[in-house]
């Protein structure tokens, strides 16, 4: 299925989490982020084919990887809007 989603992560977790990713510091970065049926939020840029299939079964368990929290999660642009 074909659908529009956001992710809506503070910047310095974003830098946090994709430095842990990726390993270290890069002037550009190439994210790949996965929205599953169940709404799931997963980065799976170099992921091996067999942790894509389990990310489509909902098998998948990467903490850093996950991020679910942030997706569609419109609370701090609100929070901004009632300043």
């Amino acid at each position: 299925n074909t659908s529009v989603d956001y992710v809506v992560i503070p910047p310095q977790e974003l830098l946090r989490r994709l430095r842990g990713i990726h390993r270290g510091r890069q002037n550009i970065w190439q994210v790949y982020l996965w929205v599953t049926k169940t709404d799931r939020c997963w980065e799976t840029r170099d992921l091996s084919k067999s942790e894509k299939l389990l990310i489509a079964d909902d098998e998948f368990s990467n903490p850093n990887r996950d991020f679910s929290k942030y997706l569609n999660a419109w609370g701090p642009v609100e929070r901004l809007n009632k300043a």
